[in-house]
């Protein structure tokens, strides 16, 4: 039965491959460095050839899929049919050349990434919206992670080595090397009175 699912799987997936190797070297060097990427976090092997290493990822990983269909722009088209990506997964509102290499989406789910420019090594999770507001997209560093339902809206600029965590909302620029949460949750409203009350 492995082997038949492992033929199957080939079979659809050569397509997206093929797609890897007409890629010009920019590209094809983000595309190699989002795959270690993947395979560092899952703690997957990253021994073998390149085509091997793809093949491995396209099968395996529906997020994956969903940053490669960004990457490869317009063949995403046609490659999709075989493969679908994450669903309700969104990235491709950024353009490739615009972001950097070493991409990892945990848990893609409603995720949105329309920003002006990413740095390398970005981590993103479910529910996060990057996007337009009044004054432009955000501009986002080096080695960020984005957590869970975070916002990060407007012309603001996203330092390098910044963590924002589950649902921060962000609308200034944030500083390199720090991180940025949410305020702790509290009761506004008891037995029907208003309150400030911390948990």
């Amino acid at each position: 039965m492995y082997f038949i699912k492992k033929i199957t799987y080939w079979m659809i997936a050569w397509p997206a491959i093929i797609v890897f190797f007409l890629q010009h070297h920019d590209n094809k060097k983000k595309i190699l460095m989002d795959i270690a990427r993947f395979e560092q976090v899952r703690s997957l092997s990253s021994k073998g050839p390149q085509f091997w290493r793809l093949y491995k990822m396209m099968v395996a990983a529906a997020e994956f899929r969903s940053l490669y269909y960004m990457r490869v722009g317009h063949f995403s088209k046609i490659l999709k049919y075989f493969l679908p990506g994450m669903k309700l997964c969104s990235v491709a509102s950024t353009k490739t050349e615009n972001v950097g290499g070493g991409v990892y989406i945990q848990h893609g789910w409603g995720m949105v990434l329309d920003a002006e420019s990413v740095g390398e090594n970005l981590w993103i999770n479910q529910n996060v919206t990057v996007g337009y507001k009044g004054n432009g997209h955000p501009r986002i560093g080096n080695n960020v992670r984005i957590g869970t339902g975070a916002v990060v809206l407007g012309g603001i600029t996203i330092g390098d080595n910044v963590n924002i965590g589950a649902n921060a909302i962000v609308v200034k620029d944030v500083p390199s090397n720090t991180t940025v949460v949410s305020p702790s949750a509290y009761i506004c409203k008891m037995d029907g009175v208003r309150v400030l009350k911390k948990l």
